[in-house]
């Protein structure tokens, strides 16, 4: 399945911003409240391959038939870029991570409408 850019009403950037200030405002991660419960592995790895990441898509895969069907490490699923190098917490990674997310996001028309329910409600 190719991701083709469609008319929005949030950009990948504006999604991206809104996930920074959701994260920022409950200290909790988007991954677990929101990705984890609503975006389909399979989706998530075909996108990623998409993008280049096939290791990573790869690891997801392979961890998906081990786990009887759903993973339940969000950081292993959602974080493509290592967000901690030891005990140092590497911000770069953090926001690649969320534009990796919200591109995905934007340009999926079930995922972003769910998005925009979730930012809604909260």
């Amino acid at each position: 399945m190719k991701y083709t850019k469609i008319n929005l009403d949030m950009s990948t950037s504006q999604l991206a911003k809104k996930i920074e200030e959701w994260e920022n405002k409950y200290s909790e991660s988007f991954s677990d409240y929101f990705m984890h419960d609503n975006i389909n592995d399979f989706s998530w790895s075909n996108f990623l391959k998409e993008k280049g990441h096939t290791e990573k898509a790869n690891e997801i895969e392979d961890e998906h038939k081990l786990s009887d069907g759903k993973i339940m490490d969000q950081e292993f699923l959602y974080n493509v870029y290592p967000e901690y190098s030891g005990n140092k917490f590497m911000d770069e990674n953090k926001k690649k991570n969320v534009l990796l997310w919200s591109e995905f996001i934007a340009n999926n028309p079930e995922y972003l409408e769910k998005a925009v329910e979730f930012f809604k409600n909260k």
